[in-house]
């Protein structure tokens, strides 16, 4: 217990009290009877958590452990360590070690690491047992209680509140937050941590009653709340998730302002969501209006991070982000919340890859995954907007304009060269998704591809689909050569060969629909075999026949989509599991399909388009890489064939200089950026640099381009020539 004659701390820790167990079989025997689990030896090691765990981590991030600095209620003694009995709260869950990975060893390099001083496995969580809440008159050993207010404050106020009894007691709070009357320039910071049942409860209520007020209050300015997006949604906010950060920060911000359970949260003059350890949404009402600012890592969307950190799981992020928020406004007269955020997702990361260290029967995290963690590997971006989210998007990534192109024709060409690596170097605001080989920046193609992704991942992202499952349908549109096969092929890369078996049919090819049965068995027999067949049926808009229809393949769908089950005489047979790709032939999008099919369905023709089109979950749009009406392609359009170019130099064995990426002439690059339509889409890009004269391994210069003529199969030949000559030209004069 404190009271007003203590010493007065540079931050002062209060809330909920854990502490956590964890179980680690000590030997790798298993047992496997009831007698042999005597021989298993199992050893039970503690973590401090709740305040305490937050008092720790803030101590690391200010780089101090002196109690005058960071204060906290009386920390758990030996005798309270009593699994199921004491105090406190506690967690239970399973430890065991885990190999470090080639990710955690690439980011121990940057960090200038050496093996020596990086062990080779780390402690994470196996899995979570439970929690037991001890009732809030039996939390005897408040701690955070004051037997009158104080007569100085900390310059932080720390508020861990993840209701567990500490909000529902006022003798745990009263007292602790100065009164209205306070001049700011004394006041303290208030950081209030929830991570459960948020925005509830007497300690809220408190704090609502005084931002509600007409009064003057320092509080009014001086609140900072952190929660996770998760306990929005816990709300019912329905804030879409890996979609893109986009998507994802306009529902945040549409939800607070429309959703009774959250518009509470207005009142706050800063809030953080947190978005795991891929980002953060810092939303400001201190000024005059609204301000946000957005930290995200541009590689990875929420759920993303988590599903590429398998090994292992750990807990205490939001203390780690809490923690950092803290030492920035504890040292600074005017913090700067954006670079305290961003520190934060820095050492969350760390947290994953340092583990547990366990010191005796003691868990603890190390202090050092607050040092350096706001260099980031990861390369966070920040997006900053003013009011007016109804038309949320990161910054605009080129104008339009002649000059714009120029300034921006060097990144442009390098990333040609260089890839995803250069992209996020020269343009760092802009939105990049990649799946497998396939990297995008076009806002509504990387919500549509993570659509997709989703839909897949919850089929068969575990590898245990169910042989009764139906077919997974999904539609994949673009004008022809735009890279739909290779779009739902590098989609689903993650799951080929463990999970995923492809098989495509291209049903302009079938003269009738026997043939359709014939091809249902292969998926049939790919299923019995174990695996999730990816079935990509090519031109599916396609004629059946000049009696059959424009759309006369769809009815032929309907049962097997709808059932599982295809018919084949009188019997009728089981499909299993699958994926069930359409790839539209021609209609350059969903939406043109659609209208097509139900215009002509309007007229009286049995197409039973609309029946179809209600058992599709998902498409994608894949973007032209021709320009509109054979116009100057516009930068956006520009930066999307600059990636393409550099995949396919890697498909095809360009020569590539070490740290200058694949040896092109600029000229021919220029071109390629610079020319308003390709024939065939993505086919001709490939097919002109597969016609080059040059063996793998060489340079692509100019002596390499096949001849005009050959050329024009795929661009016009004589413009695509001129490029290169300007371009010459104009280098020459430089």
């Amino acid at each position: 217990m404190s009271s007003a004659s203590d010493p007065t701390p540079l931050v002062w820790v209060t809330g909920d009290k854990t502490v956590d167990f964890a179980l680690e079989t000590t030997g790798r025997y298993v047992a496997r009877s009831a007698d042999e689990r005597l021989h298993v030896p199992v050893k039970l090691l503690w973590h401090k958590g709740g305040i305490f765990l937050l008092k720790a981590m803030i101590e690391a991030s200010l780089d101090s452990n002196s109690g005058n600095i960071v204060h906290c209620a009386e920390e758990p003694s030996e005798g309270d360590l009593i699994a199921y009995g004491g105090g406190f709260n506690s967690s239970f869950a399973v430890l065991r070690d885990y190999p470090v990975g080639t990710y955690e060893r690439s980011r121990m390099r940057e960090r200038e690491i050496t093996d020596k001083e990086y062990p080779e496995t780390v402690y994470r969580f196996e899995r979570y047992l439970g929690f037991r809440s001890r009732p809030v008159e039996e939390q005897t050993r408040g701690g955070a209680r004051f037997t009158e207010p104080l007569s100085d404050y900390p310059k932080v106020i720390v508020v861990d509140d993840a209701d567990l009894g500490f909000r529902a007691n006022s003798d745990h709070w009263r007292g602790i937050i100065p009164e209205k009357s306070r001049k700011p320039e004394t006041a303290p910071w208030l950081l209030l941590k929830m991570s459960f049942n948020i925005a509830t409860g007497n300690f809220w209520e408190e704090i609502e009653s005084r931002l509600a007020s007409e009064d003057s209050d320092w509080l009014k300015d001086r609140l900072v709340v952190q929660t996770s997006v998760a306990r929005l949604r816990d709300l019912d906010a329905e804030i879409s998730k890996n979609l893109s950060w986009e998507r994802s920060v306009y529902d945040a911000l549409t939800e607070i302002d429309s959703n009774k359970k959250l518009q509470c949260l207005r009142a706050c003059p800063w809030l953080i969501v947190s978005f795991g350890p891929s980002g953060a949404l810092l939303i400001n009402r201190s000024g005059k209006g609204l301000k946000w600012r957005l930290v995200y890592n541009r590689g990875l969307m929420e759920g993303e991070w988590a599903a590429t950190h398998k090994n292992g799981m750990m807990f205490g992020y939001g203390s780690a982000l809490c923690a950092c928020l803290a030492r920035e406004l504890a040292q600074k007269a005017e913090p700067d919340m954006a670079a305290a955020v961003r520190t934060g997702l820095g050492a969350m990361q760390r947290l994953y890859d340092e583990g547990f260290i366990t010191n005796g029967a003691e868990l603890y995290t190390p202090s050092r995954i607050f040092k350096g963690s706001d260099r980031l590997s990861d390369q966070l971006s920040m997006t900053n907007r003013r009011k007016n989210y109804n038309r949320v998007s990161c910054p605009p990534l080129l104008g339009n304009t002649k000059t714009d192109l120029k300034l921006h024709e060097g990144k442009l060409l390098r990333i040609a060269r260089e890839g995803v690596s250069a992209l996020r170097e020269t343009l760092p605001r802009v939105p990049v998704a990649k799946f497998g080989n396939l990297v995008t920046v076009d806002r509504e193609e990387i919500e549509d591809l993570h659509a997709i992704y989703n839909l897949i991942d919850n089929y068969c992202g575990d590898g245990t689909v169910s042989l009764g499952s139906k077919p997974l349908a999904i539609a994949i549109f673009g004008e022809p050569g735009a890279g739909k096969g290779y779009a739902i092929e590098q989609l689903t890369s993650q799951w080929r060969e463990q999970v995923i078996n492809p098989v495509n049919f291209n049903l302009s090819q079938f003269s009738s629909p026997s043939e359709i049965v014939g091809a249902l068995h292969q998926v049939r027999d790919i299923a019995l075999e174990g695996k999730v067949p990816l079935v990509l049926w090519d031109e599916f808009d396609s004629p059946l026949s000049s009696s059959g229809g424009k759309f006369g393949w769809l009815r032929y769908f309907l049962a097997p989509i709808q059932d599982g089950r295809f018919q084949q005489a009188d019997k009728t047979h089981l499909i299993g599991p699958s994926i069930f790709a359409f790839a539209g032939g021609t209609a350059p999008s969903f939406q043109e399909f659609s209208r097509r099919a139900k215009k002509a369905e309007a007229k009286g023709e049995d197409l039973k388009a609309t029946d179809f089109l209600s058992r599709i979950r998902g498409y994608i749009n894949i973007a032209d890489v021709s320009a509109p009406n054979d116009r100057s392609p516009k930068p956006l359009l520009m930066l999307r064939r600059a990636l393409i170019l550099n995949s396919l130099f890697g498909k095809h064995s360009v020569a590539k200089r070490k740290g200058e990426g694949y040896v092109v002439d600029d000229g021919i690059l220029h071109a390629f950026l610079a020319i308003p339509r390709f024939e065939h889409g993505v086919r001709s890009m490939e097919a002109i640099v597969q016609m080059s004269r040059r063996r793998p391994g060489q340079p692509f210069d100019r002596s390499s381009l096949a001849s005009q003529d050959q050329l024009d199969l795929h661009v016009p030949g004589k413009a695509f020539l001129d490029i290169i000559r300007a371009h010459q030209n104009l280098s020459q004069r430089v």
